[in-house]
């Protein structure tokens, strides 16, 4: 998940809004002036009789969504006019009625509540006012995300308000602004009517700033507000525009992807740390190691170095030659043809309270998917398996003590269906951890088992083994 938004991000949302009405500045006008004309005719009912009021949001209440509808439409670049508006109100029509009529309620007690405190005698009543009126204002900037949610999701009105909350609480600052901004175009919207309302000679020279500042532009304004949250998410559509986009955007970036033989080495440099070259050559160290534990850490050149937690035989990124790009934490990232996702476990059995955490990395390069235990502690869940996804090369702990044990790796590579295995971090005649244990016990359990002669091994996604196989490589001194 992404960093909670700024309020420069609420501002960027107002200004991009701006772009988008103006863009379809036909279907703004429109949608602001039958808005405006609805909110006038309720208003005036309600002005002659309170039992007006359940009428006024049946009148408004889809309309509202109907034009919230034509705001999402237009901020996934959609096509939006009156054909697809009046599908908004019909869709959304029962749903809409339904948000209303709670918006309404919240609001009726709010002000019954307010009005009973304002004026009771007692001092401790009065100092209630002001939480209540913060209650006010979160019911404003909850109904001012339910609806969009609503129609983003397409979604009930219960789940639209609960998630509504989750985003506010989660978002402090970006929704205390988005809550200014939207206040402002409240103003400009609804001052019109209410001075219209009052006989007021300023009305006439308002209302053009009301129906061209409001509903239109504001449902887009509140539309672009929610799907950003959303998008932060992961829960946001994707319109088959936008679809297409990101797909022109992958073959661009994947015409510019070197040449590659398909091919991916992995070389075993001893312990945990591995230098895997792709097939365009880049080349990926995994965990690299102090000398103080045995091995000899050869003075090899790399692009990337994965780090899978911060233990000395497992972080001395000093040693690598270049400049290398430095992974060292749970995330998404690529490098040309290279994709490494982190995924966040544990060093232990016990969440992480004895030897803290530890990131598993999956490298995808060449239609290979390797991965990267680093000192995994314990085995994995199924959320974590789902995380992890597709293995099809896993370089695995099994010496115990600190990681897996050969029981605890088997099971580990049975629930991640790997088809070719490499044991690591076990104890070797080079290794002066002398408490850890060799890798025989693990490949015990296993029924095809490779063993070359040398460090290296060389995989092609179009030539990997059909079974499950191990393949232990030997090691050689720098």
């Amino acid at each position: 998940m992404a960093e909670r938004y700024s309020p420069a991000q609420a501002l960027a949302v107002l200004g991009k809004s701006a772009t988008i009405a103006y863009e379809r500045m036909g279907m703004v006008v429109i949608t602001s002036i039958a808005w405006y004309f609805a909110t006038l005719a309720s208003a005036t009912a309600a002005g002659v009789t309170m039992w007006a009021l359940p009428l006024a949001v049946v009148l408004v209440a889809p309309l509202s969504v109907a034009i919230t509808y034509f705001g999402n439409l237009a901020v996934h670049r959609e096509d939006a006019g009156l054909r697809e508006l009046w599908r908004g109100y019909t869709k959304f029509w029962v749903r809409a009625v339904v948000l209303g009529a709670v918006n309404l309620a919240v609001v009726i007690i709010l002000w019954i509540d307010i009005r009973a405190i304002m004026t009771a005698q007692a001092t401790w009543m009065r100092m209630l006012a002001g939480v209540w009126i913060y209650l006010s204002l979160f019911a404003g900037l909850l109904f001012m995300y339910a609806y969009p949610v609503m129609v983003e999701q397409d979604t009930t009105p219960w789940k639209a308000i609960r998630r509504a909350v989750i985003l506010i609480l989660d978002n402090p600052a970006y929704t205390l602004t988005i809550g200014f901004l939207e206040a402002i175009l409240l103003v400009a919207g609804v001052l019109p009517t209410v001075l219209l309302l009052s006989g007021s000679k300023a009305a006439g020279y308002l209302q053009i700033i009301g129906v061209a500042a409001y509903a239109g532009f504001n449902a887009v304004f509140r539309n672009l507000a929610a799907v950003r949250l959303l998008q932060r998410y992961d829960a946001a559509r994707a319109s088959d525009r936008e679809r297409l986009q990101r797909q022109l955007e992958v073959e661009k970036m994947t015409e510019s992807i070197p040449s590659t033989t398909g091919k991916v080495e992995i070389r075993w440099l001893g312990h945990a740390c591995f230098l895997i070259t792709a097939g365009d050559g880049t080349r990926i160290l995994t965990d690299p190691f102090d000398d103080t534990v045995g091995y000899d850490l050869p003075t090899v050149p790399a692009d990337i170095v994965t780090v899978s937690h911060a233990h000395f035989d497992h972080n001395n990124v000093a040693a690598v030659q270049g400049c290398p790009e430095v992974v060292n934490a749970p995330g998404d990232k690529s490098f040309g043809g290279v994709r490494i996702r982190g995924v966040q476990t544990c060093h232990d059995t016990k969440g992480g309270a004895l030897r803290g955490r530890n990131t598993v990395f999956v490298i995808e390069t060449d239609d290979i998917t390797i991965c990267h235990a680093g000192d995994l502690g314990h085995v994995p869940s199924d959320e974590t398996a789902r995380n992890i996804g597709r293995v099809d090369v896993l370089l695995i702990p099994v010496g115990g003590t600190y990681t897996l044990d050969a029981k605890g790796a088997q099971e580990a590579v049975r629930k991640l269906d790997p088809r070719i295995v490499i044991p690591m971090h076990y104890r070797t005649p080079d290794l002066k951890l002398t408490e850890l244990d060799t890798a025989e016990r693990f490949l015990a359990g296993l029924s095809r088992v490779e063993r070359t002669p040398g460090p290296s091994y060389t995989v092609q996604a179009s030539s990997l083994p059909r079974e499950l196989t191990a393949v232990v490589m030997g090691y050689r001194k720098a």
